[in-house]
């Protein structure tokens, strides 16, 4: 399998296996759905510890600390006040809070270990269901669809992350680059016709929103 480390930034990086006969089109909608979907489970991994802690959102013009609220708040068994303002104080028992905790630490050694050894899809699909099974099991009724937990397990990452460094991390399949040793990956062409035609090869590489020109140079790797 041809690897691909794909270099994001000077910290950040994920590993991913591909074959010299796929197309380069192929490959970059691949990586940018991978890309993304880390950028996903990261975001849920910080905004569920909110949404257990602090209940579901607020509708936006709503928004505003319980404490100065002109009318009565709804308090239930589990109610803390959100800080921000922006959820309804409502949280979860600590039993689920505990649970997502552990949760959370395995999901970010996961994204740490990508780094490290070539990212499975099927792993990082189960790792973004877990988040939907516990948050249908802390909340039963479901969230309002403004919710960014809702946004984010329903896909829509770049309304859920509209205006933050999440946001801006978001890449278009459509559009994105792939570049290596200064070389674009064009979309007509395959993996073979870019890096050459053994199997065992590995490349640094960086994944792109549309640029005008090449990024700076990553040392090319080969076995």
């Amino acid at each position: 399998m041809v690897v691909i480390n794909v270099k994001l930034s000077e910290t950040e990086a994920f590993l991913f296996e591909t074959t010299c006969s796929t197309s380069n089109d192929t490959l970059v909608r691949e990586l940018v759905h991978v890309h993304n979907a880390r950028v996903r489970l990261a975001s849920l991994a910080s905004h569920t510890q909110s949404l257990f802690q602090h209940g579901v959102a607020k509708h936006p013009q709503e928004h505003g600390l319980d404490s100065y609220a002109s009318t009565p708040i709804q308090k239930a068994e589990f109610y803390e006040e959100d800080p921000l303002g922006q959820r309804t104080g409502n949280g979860v028992c600590a039993s689920l809070r505990e649970t997502l905790t552990r949760m959370v630490a395995d999901v970010n050694q996961y994204l740490k270990s990508n780094g490290r050894v070539a990212i499975s899809q099927n792993v990082l699909q189960e790792k973004l269901d877990n988040f939907r099974g516990l948050v249908m099991m802390g909340f039963p009724m479901g969230l309002p669809e403004y919710d960014v937990v809702q946004l984010l397990l329903d896909g829509k990452d770049e309304e859920a992350l509209g205006g933050t460094q999440s946001g801006m991390d978001i890449l278009n399949a459509d559009s994105a680059e792939l570049w290596w040793a200064g070389k674009q990956f064009f979309r007509d062409e395959t993996v073979g016709d870019r890096v050459g035609k053994n199997e065992k090869t590995k490349v640094i590489a960086k994944l792109t929103k549309k640029a005008n020109g090449a990024p700076q140079r990553e040392p090319a790797v080969r076995s």
